[in-house]
């Protein structure tokens, strides 16, 4: 694996889908990376760090403490994988940003935890925008009723939205899915109109590996990108 070729190659990738965007014509000067390291070790975190890579996105919260406790705040923290209740404090304590809100409960507990950990935590809100069943997320209208709840919630400072988008593959579109591009399509679509109802939104994290430029094409500005910087 030469990591430095790689993430050279990622980064001229983001900027190409970019600029083959109209996006840049909406104000969107640049797509923010997060490199997800859920199955890489220290010491390719460290040389991917010295790299240039300034986020890092981890799934599981006990790997994640691991890795933590020997990079700390060399580099920014988001969580990016599903949070379960009683990993909350860990999270909170750890993460710059929280990728997978993803029902009013959740939301309730992390301004709770906040609140004891005398922080503002930054999230975004997951959406299903798939509604396949296997992921987790809210619908469309859920998402919709939470963001009118926002102000309920004095310790977290709701950054944007988030979605997984479907596997492109010709069994899952034979079977019904809805398309990447559509899903994509779906959850701009919703930032644009929660952002025209006053609501700050600041990220749209949408955009993996393999459909990260559709991703961008589609509006993203911030995509989460593990297998082309690492490999396997």
């Amino acid at each position: 694996m030469n990591l430095k070729a790689n993430i050279a190659q990622t980064k001229q990738r983001i900027n190409q889908a970019l600029k083959a965007s109209d996006r840049r014509e909406e104000g969107q000067a640049n797509v923010t990376l997060v490199a997800v390291t859920k199955s890489v070790d220290v010491d390719t975190i460290k040389a991917a760090i010295a790299e240039g890579i300034e986020i890092i996105g981890e799934s599981r919260i006990q790997s994640a403490k691991i890795k933590y406790q020997e990079i700390e705040n060399s580099v920014r923290w988001h969580l990016i994988g599903h949070l379960q209740q009683n990993k909350i404090r860990d999270a909170v304590r750890m993460f710059e940003l929280i990728h997978s809100v993803d029902s009013l409960y959740l939301a309730k507990a992390i301004n709770e935890e906040a609140c004891q950990q005398n922080k503002i935590q930054d999230v975004l809100i997951q959406v299903n925008t798939s509604g396949e069943k296997t992921k987790y997320g809210l619908s469309l209208a859920e998402a919709t009723l939470l963001f009118g709840r926002v102000n309920e919630f004095s310790h977290l400072n709701v950054k944007g939205l988030m979605t997984i988008g479907p596997l492109a593959d010709e069994q899952v579109q034979m079977a019904g899915a809805l398309s990447p591009r559509s899903c994509f399509q779906k959850l701009f679509q919703l930032y644009q109109d929660l952002k025209a109802s006053g609501f700050p939104l600041q990220y749209l994290s949408m955009g993996m590996s393999d459909d990260f430029e559709l991703a961008i094409s589609e509006g993203a500005n911030m995509v989460r990108i593990g297998q082309a910087i690492f490999g396997g």
